[in-house]
């Protein structure tokens, strides 16, 4: 099960089955020493610069991540091709054989100017790189709403997806926004902050 608290608006939260499990007899354990964090690849239709950063925290235990902020825009004059943009990172995380990380939490933020009528989506999606289970972290706010947002989506311990040991595999990490209008054109327009912080959690082999 995956839990959202929200910040400042009405959040939904959906997750997709994950089928990728830690490795049998697992312990957790805190973050071991070398991990290493580069950010690979950035593209989509919110951050066609190929520009951003990931930083790895002091402790190990978690990470950012910096990408063009980007929007979603429908109603009044807005290009037909705007009401859905995204951007996606590849994420190489390295570390000392033996170890496993899994995302536990999600903080994303930006701003908001929903009218009476319209709807805005800021989802998050997380997998790993050759592999199909993935997790969908969705919230949706609706109008009128003028003003910053800002979510923070946790995974239960029993749903999180551990990446795999028997390869190297970076973490695809797609971030998405949606904004939606009635018939009459009224201004949908959500934008998303450039930084997004997330939790880790390790494991090791028994």
């Amino acid at each position: 099960m995956v839990k959202a608290l929200a910040l400042g608006g009405v959040v939904a939260v959906l997750a997709a089955p994950v089928a990728v499990s830690a490795p049998a007899q697992a312990v957790e354990a805190g973050a071991p020493a070398g991990v290493s964090i580069e950010l690979a690849a950035v593209n989509g239709s919110g951050c066609p610069s190929s520009t951003g950063d990931a930083t790895l925290s002091a402790d190990g235990e978690s990470f950012t991540t910096i990408a063009p902020p980007f929007f979603a825009w429908a109603g009044e004059q807005a290009p037909a091709t705007y009401f859905r943009r995204n951007c996606q990172l590849s994420v190489s995380i390295v570390a000392p054989a033996g170890w496993t990380y899994a995302v536990t939490q999600v903080h994303s933020s930006g701003d908001s100017l929903l009218t009476a009528g319209t709807s805005g989506v800021s989802q998050v999606s997380i997998y790993f790189q050759g592999q199909s289970p993935t997790l969908r972290l969705t919230n949706t706010f609706t109008g009128p709403r003028i003003g910053p947002w800002q979510t923070i989506d946790e995974v239960e311990l029993a749903d999180l997806a551990y990446a795999p040991c028997d390869a190297q595999r970076n973490l695809n990490i797609n971030t998405e926004l949606r904004a939606s209008s009635d018939g009459s054109g009224a201004l949908a327009f959500l934008n998303r902050d450039p930084v997004t912080s997330y939790r880790l959690s390790w494991r090791r082999s028994a």
